[in-house]
């Protein structure tokens, strides 16, 4: 039999409540009913806070703001370590600073430059930023400019496809972080998920599905509550086909920001950027036949002086083609922030 809820009256309290020797009992459970509706109400309007903080900007372009701090340990195939980052509580945006990746990547070095700060927006794109010799202080965009009102319904979308597959999912759990941690399976987008969070409430406002890189804060929906994510087990998706675990070590209130206007714009890797390549790609497969007919041609030219003019003519015209693709070219690297000289 399951146990009766604290605030639900037995039967002999119901009726005692109607007579005047059951007075008392009736102001009980009054008093407990409207103790019990005071906090369905709390919770409820916790559940439905938005953050007080403000949102980052739309574009690529702006300055970025964080109020939280979090701080996870992942352990996979390749390794053990802990990554620090920063997440702007009412969008979901995170910045994670070259020092706050730790063993993964030791002071943001690479043979071209540094690295300074990674941002995802809040529709999921990625920009890294740092200082290139070549190109000096810049920014490479990754992403297929979703737009922030996209990236939450699809994120919300996913989020609520986990939930509603849990209770359809066999609740076979590996290891939990311990802590009376309470820990569910369900499907992702990619894997089966094992997630573990805190049985309280989380004190952090949001209206995002989800904060943070796998642990965090999520909204619960079949509870109507804000709960802890302390780990998150990925199953089968390491690079040896174990599991990808990852551990909140911490999450707290701090501010932190970045200028992205400091920094020059390189898209080449954005959606319309790889587009514009392939495109481009194609149009040299197209010049390089016509080269190989140009060159045929000029080939086929007399010998000599009765000649000449015949290779001039095909010279000429190799030129011009030559010229066609490299302003293509010139052309793309101006759009997208490559360094093309003058």
């Amino acid at each position: 039999m399951r146990p009766r809820p604290s605030f639900c009256p037995t039967r002999a309290e119901a009726q005692a409540a109607v007579h005047p020797r059951g007075a008392w009992l009736g102001l009980r459970l009054a008093a407990t009913l409207a103790l019990a509706g005071a906090i369905t109400a709390t919770q409820a309007a916790e559940f439905n806070a938005n953050s007080r903080f403000e949102a980052n900007p739309e574009s690529e372009l702006g300055l970025y703001r964080f109020d939280l701090r979090i701080r996870q340990r992942i352990d996979s195939s390749e390794g053990i370590g802990t990554i620090t980052y920063y997440v702007n509580s009412a969008d979901n945006s995170m910045m994670i600073p070259a020092s706050g990746l730790g063993a993964w990547w030791p002071g943001g070095e690479f043979a071209q430059g540094r690295l300074e700060f990674v941002i995802r927006q809040a529709d999921g794109d990625f920009m890294a930023c740092g200082e290139h010799q070549d190109v000096g202080p810049a920014c490479l965009l990754l992403g297929e400019n979703l737009g922030p009102a996209f990236g939450w319904l699809r994120d919300m979308g996913w989020h609520q496809a986990f939930l509603d597959s849990i209770a359809s999912t066999p609740q076979t759990l590996g290891e939990g972080p311990g802590g009376g941690a309470q820990g569910v399976r369900g499907r992702g987008q990619d894997a089966y998920l094992q997630m573990w969070f805190d049985r309280g409430t989380s004190t952090v406002a949001t209206r995002m599905p989800f904060l943070g890189l796998g642990v965090g804060v999520m909204k619960d929906f079949r509870v109507r509550s804000n709960r802890t994510v302390t780990r998150l087990r990925v199953e089968g998706m390491d690079k040896d086909g174990g599991d990808v675990v990852m551990d909140l070590v911490e999450l707290v209130p701090a501010r932190a920001s970045r200028d992205t206007s400091l920094y020059h714009f390189v898209t080449t890797f954005t959606a319309q950027g790889v587009e514009e390549a392939v495109q481009i790609g194609q149009q040299g497969l197209s010049l390089q036949a016509q080269a190989r007919g140009i060159q045929e041609a000029l080939d086929a030219c007399p010998k000599g002086r009765a000649g000449r003019d015949c290779r001039e003519r095909e010279r000429a015209r190799m030129k011009a083609l030559e010229d066609q693709f490299r302003q293509q070219a010139l052309d793309y690297g101006r759009r997208h922030g490559l360094p093309v000289g003058d």
